[in-house]
C-alpha cells in the first residue's frame, strides 16, 4: 500500500481493488441483518420505547396550624399558634405573669376528674422571668428537677441542649416520670420566657400525640415588632372606639393622660373594650373624654380624660386607682379569671365573686353552671356533676 497526495486529499490506493469491493459488500449484509434484528426484538416486545412522562403536580402541603388562634403578646414582641380547642387562662409564679393553656383528652374529660393534674393532654404554661440568663436558668430549673424527696422516683432528666427557635438560640431539657414536660428557656430582650409543654397519655400512642402538639406549639414560636394581631390591625393610632377594639382595665386613671401598657395579648386585651364601654365610660359626655389606640413598641391605649368625669368615677369599681378591678377582686376572692370568656369562676360556694357584688360591678351572676359549659361539643359530653358559681361581664 502506498500514501499519495493528490489536490490535498488524501487517498489510499491499493494494489487489488478486489479487497475493496469485498469489504463494502461485508459492511452492507451485516448493516442489514442488524436491522432485521432490531425490527424482529421490537415486535416481540423485547425492546420497548418508554413514553414520555408528564410531569408531576405536586399538591402543597396544608398547614395543620391554619385555623388555630395565636397569641400575640406585644410587650415582649412574641407570638405563637395554638388549637382553638385549647382554653386559655392566666399562669402566674408569685410576682412573674404568663398564661397557661390547656387541652384535656376525651378520656380525662369523661372521667369527670377534669380539675386534677393532667393525665391526658397537653398544656402550656409560660412566664416571663425579667434580666434572667436563659441558659443558666434552663442549667438550675434541670438541677431542680433532679433533686427529688427521699424515696420518690427520680424522673428520667435529659441533659440540656441549644435548640434554634425562629432563628434564635434556645434551651431546653425534657423530664419524664410522674408526667412528662419539655421545658424550653427563650431569651427575649435580656429578659427570659420559660416556655414548659406538659403532655401525658393512657398509653404510648397517646404520649407521643401529646407530645407531638407540644413541639407544634413552639414550633410556631416567633418574634414579632409588637404590631401583630389576629384581626391585622394597621400599625398606626387610630381611635379605639371607631375601629371596635377593646380594652381589659382602665387603672391610675388620675394620671392624665393615661398610658395602659398591655402586660398580655393584644387580642385579649381587645375583647374586652365593652366592659370598659359600657361599664366605665357610658355615663360619661363624649366632650369629657378622648381615647386612642397606639402602637409605639409597646401595645398603649391612651385615654384623656377630664376632671368632671373623673368625679364620675370615683367608686366605679372597674377602675385601679378610684376603685379595684373585676379581674383583682376575682383573683382575691379565690376565684379564676378565665380571659377568653369574661368570667370569674369557682366551685366553691365561699370564694369567687358573690352575686350581689357580681351584679354591683355590672356582672351577670349564675350561681350553678356546668364545668364543662365551654366545651365544643357541651352539652353532649360526660361531665361531673359540680356546680360552678360563674359572673359573666
Amino acid at each position: 500500500m502506498r500514501l499519495y497526495i493528490i489536490d490535498a486529499t488524501i487517498t489510499l490506493v491499493n494494489k487489488s481493488t478486489k479487497g475493496t469491493i469485498h469489504f463494502l459488500l461485508l459492511l452492507t449484509i451485516a448493516f442489514i441483518a442488524f436491522a432485521g434484528i432490531g425490527y424482529w426484538a421490537y415486535k416481540n416486545g423485547q425492546i420497548k420505547l418508554t413514553p414520555t412522562q408528564e410531569p408531576t403536580v405536586v399538591s402543597p402541603t396544608p398547614d395543620p396550624t391554619a385555623d388555630w388562634e395565636t397569641y400575640d403578646n406585644p410587650l415582649y414582641k412574641y407570638s405563637f399558634k395554638y388549637p382553638v380547642d385549647m382554653t386559655l387562662t392566666d399562669y402566674n409564679e408569685g410576682n412573674f405573669r404568663g398564661i397557661q393553656l390547656t387541652l384535656i383528652g376525651p378520656t380525662q374529660k369523661a372521667s369527670g376528674r377534669t380539675q386534677t393534674s393532667l393525665a391526658e393532654g397537653a398544656m402550656i404554661k409560660t412566664l416571663l422571668i425579667p434580666a434572667l440568663d436563659a441558659q443558666e436558668e434552663a442549667e438550675s430549673t434541670r438541677h431542680k428537677e433532679l433533686n427529688v424527696p427521699e424515696g420518690d422516683a427520680s424522673p428520667d432528666v435529659s441533659q440540656t441542649k441549644e435548640i434554634v427557635i425562629d432563628g434564635e438560640v434556645a434551651y431546653q431539657y425534657t423530664a419524664k416520670g410522674m408526667g412528662n414536660v419539655k421545658v424550653t428557656y427563650i431569651p427575649i430582650d435580656g429578659n427570659t420566657l420559660r416556655f414548659a409543654g406538659y403532655y401525658d397519655g393512657f398509653d404510648g400512642k397517646q404520649i407521643r400525640k401529646y407530645e407531638e402538639l407540644v413541639d407544634q406549639i413552639l414550633s410556631t414560636f416567633k418574634f414579632t415588632d409588637g404590631n401583630q394581631s389576629n384581626d391585622k390591625v394597621e400599625p398606626e393610632v387610630y381611635e379605639a372606639f371607631k375601629s371596635k377594639q377593646r380594652v381589659s382595665v382602665l387603672v391610675d386613671l388620675k394620671n392624665t393622660p393615661l398610658e395602659l401598657k398591655n402586660t398580655k395579648d393584644l387580642d385579649s386585651l381587645k375583647k374586652e373594650v365593652s366592659l370598659v364601654q359600657d361599664n366605665v365610660l357610658s355615663g360619661l359626655d363624649p366632650s369629657e373624654y378622648s381615647i386612642t389606640y397606639k402602637y409605639e413598641g409597646l401595645s398603649v391605649l391612651a385615654l384623656q380624660i377630664t376632671e368632671s368625669a373623673l368625679e364620675k368615677l370615683n367608686s366605679n369599681p372597674l377602675v385601679e386607682g378610684v376603685g379595684t378591678s373585676i379581674k383583682q377582686i376575682c383573683i382575691s376572692s379565690g376565684g379564676s379569671w378565665l380571659i377568653k370568656y369574661r368570667e370569674c369562676e369557682s366551685f366553691a360556694t365561699n370564694k369567687g365573686i358573690d352575686q350581689e357584688k357580681c351584679e354591683a360591678s355590672g356582672g351577670i351572676f349564675y350561681d350553678c353552671r356546668s364545668p364543662c359549659r365551654h366545651d365544643p361539643e357541651y352539652p353532649n359530653v360526660i361531665c361531673p356533676a359540680n356546680c360552678m358559681k360563674i359572673c359573666q361581664f
